[in-house]
């Protein structure tokens, strides 16, 4: 039998009743204590991470509610073949198409290209690493926005509103 504690108690049996305690109960340890906070804080994280999920999951489904949204991949990144694309949607506004990246919170369009200077420069099926990066059936459009190359992959049907859209702008009167 182990040796008695001060107060008569065993060792590891929690502290021993104090005169606020008058019913003489023990208390548990530090390390259970240890594992009940890192268990609380494990399943905090993990309800924050799903409730980050479902944000994100109703931001995009308010996206594609609201109407003339379509999934559009984009290229950010031009450093190498294949790489740099991102999952958006684009939004055909009055004069502008918007891109929202996919994953992300916020109500702002990520990039903007205003209708008068967007043009599609060439077509073309994904490569290589490329047809991984972006969504299955998609055609990669090389454009121009205002004077500047951008990458847009989209389908087939999307390319056909793409182009009905563009086609659509009012013409500037002639000078």
């Amino acid at each position: 039998m182990p040796p008695l504690l001060p107060g008569g108690r065993e060792p590891g049996c929690g502290s021993p009743a104090s005169p606020a305690d008058p019913a003489g109960r023990t208390f548990p340890t530090a390390a259970v204590d240890v594992v009940t906070v890192q268990l609380l804080d494990v399943a905090g994280v993990l309800l924050v991470a799903a409730a980050l999920a479902l944000a994100g999951l109703a931001m995009r489904r308010f996206l594609l509610r609201r109407g003339g949204a379509v999934d559009v991949s984009l290229r950010l990144r031009q450093a190498s073949h294949g790489r740099g694309w991102a999952l958006g949607l684009g939004r055909y506004q009055d004069d502008a198409l918007a891109w929202y990246r996919a994953f992300s919170f916020s109500p702002r369009p990520r990039r903007t290209f205003p209708r008068t200077g967007l043009s599609v420069q060439r077509e073309r099926r994904p490569a290589g690493p490329e047809a991984l990066a972006v969504q299955a059936g998609s055609v990669v459009l090389d454009c121009l926005s205002s004077g500047a190359r951008v990458e847009l992959a989209m389908s087939e049907s999307a390319l056909t509103g793409l182009r009905a859209w563009l086609e659509a702008a009012p013409r500037s009167p002639p000078r």
